[in-house]
């Protein structure tokens, strides 16, 4: 099955995202999530990068903004056909 995102609201998500959690591809010394993504239903997976303590705070301005649950998921994982909300390390709703 093909899933298409509407780009309108991915790109919305990544300026949220770029504004409340940081620049995208972002590295951190010591994150309390590395090598994650942001994914949400409507806008698909539109982040990536490390998430510090501070940043965690920002995803719930990200999940209000967009009236939807954000999901924190592995950016690199291992092969795994759960949908990607189910491999969600965490999940932030509005």
């Amino acid at each position: 099955m093909i899933v298409f995102w509407d780009t309108v609201v991915m790109a919305e998500a990544v300026k949220l995202a770029v504004e409340h959690v940081g620049p995208m591809g972002q590295y951190l010394e010591k994150p309390e999530y590395a090598n994650v993504g942001l994914y949400t239903h409507e806008a698909g997976k539109f982040w990536y990068g490390d998430i510090g303590l501070s940043s965690v705070r920002g995803l719930k301005e990200v999940a209000k903004a967009m009236k939807e649950t954000v999901y924190v998921i592995p950016e690199m994982g291992i092969s795994d056909d759960r949908p990607l909300h189910q491999q969600a390390l965490t999940e932030v709703t509005p």
